[in-house]
């Protein structure tokens, strides 16, 4: 018998909809109709039929259905009893499963290994590219942990808290004619660039939205998908490139780039964790993710 399957029936008993069900899970409704199909194999009843506003319970499932709350009730409490306990992180034996944008995987996750490996040695990480596509669907499934990165999109059930805030600045090789200079708009724009785009690729992007703006384009020669590799190949060339700033630092310090500010204003971003709201109360995550943060924020 799988517990864990409990809560949709509860659900669906009280909302008598399986999409409300799965709303109020934090699921999507071909994950509830799922579970509710493993239950039916469990119990061997329909436990629920389609009806014209939603369903209608069968007489055992309206027979259990007081029996089964009262069980995921216990289960609550039970949590909110740990919850309320000291997590012993060096005691925690956990996979913590982090999704992180590149940019969060070269500037943050090398930070957050290390101190994971002092404060909480038993926890294995699990790190995995972010992808648009499925990521939300990996959240409602628990394939996911934490969320690193600037998200554009809304995602439902999701939790958020901000970790640092950057700007723009722009990087060179260190004998690149602006290398050391207050570049004007102009020549700025008169220079060849280079561009990261991690995830939809193509020649433009926040830059060139702001250039359009005052009436302006400029000259995007590559476009490449990671930012230190990026860093790199504008060591060995005549290209500029535009970064968020503590990602051109770490690319000057290791390829000996130039940094120099925007000759116009640019909106920077807040880099956060993300986290589904059912783990929101787990005390483990909890403490995972306080441990997480303070990383960034004495190291950042």
């Amino acid at each position: 018998m799988d517990y864990n399957l409990f809560p949709v029936f509860v659900e669906i008993m009280r909302h008598r909809n399986i999409s409300k069900a799965a709303a109020v899970l934090g699921l999507t409704q071909p994950a509830a109709s799922n579970a509710l199909a493993r239950l039916r194999h469990q119990f061997g009843d329909q436990l629920f039929i389609r009806a014209s506003r939603g369903v209608v319970p069968t007489k055992f499932a309206t027979d259990i259905g007081p029996e089964i709350e009262q069980h995921v009730e216990r289960l609550k409490e039970l949590t909110q009893t740990q919850s309320k306990r000291p997590v012993d992180l060096k005691q925690v034996v956990r996979n913590f499963k982090i999704v992180a944008h590149d940019m969060e995987e070269c500037l943050i996750l090398p930070l957050v290994i290390s101190g994971f490996a002092e404060e909480a040695p038993n926890v294995r990480i699990e790190i995995r590219p972010f992808n648009r596509v499925t990521l939300a669907d990996e959240l409602v499934a628990g394939r996911v942990d934490i969320v690193m990165a600037y998200l554009r999109d809304p995602y439902k059930n999701l939790i958020s808290r901000e970790l640092y805030f950057q700007d723009f600045v722009c990087v060179c090789r260190g004998g690149h004619s602006a290398a050391g200079q207050r570049l004007t708009l102009q020549e700025f724009v008169k220079l060849q660039h280079m561009i990261v785009s991690p995830e939809k690729g193509g020649f433009s992007g926040l830059v060139d939205d702001k250039l359009a703006e005052k009436g302006l384009t400029r000259n995007v020669q590559v476009s490449a998908p990671h930012f230190l590799s990026a860093c790199q190949y504008v060591a060995g060339t005549d290209f500029l490139l535009t970064l968020p700033r503590q990602v051109a630092l770490m690319g000057a310090q290791a390829f000996g780039l130039q940094v120099f500010e925007l000759p116009f204003e640019l909106d920077g971003f807040s880099t956060s964790i993300h986290w589904h709201r059912r783990l929101d109360k787990d005390p483990e995550h909890i403490a995972l993710r306080d441990l997480l943060q303070e990383i960034v924020k004495t190291s950042l």
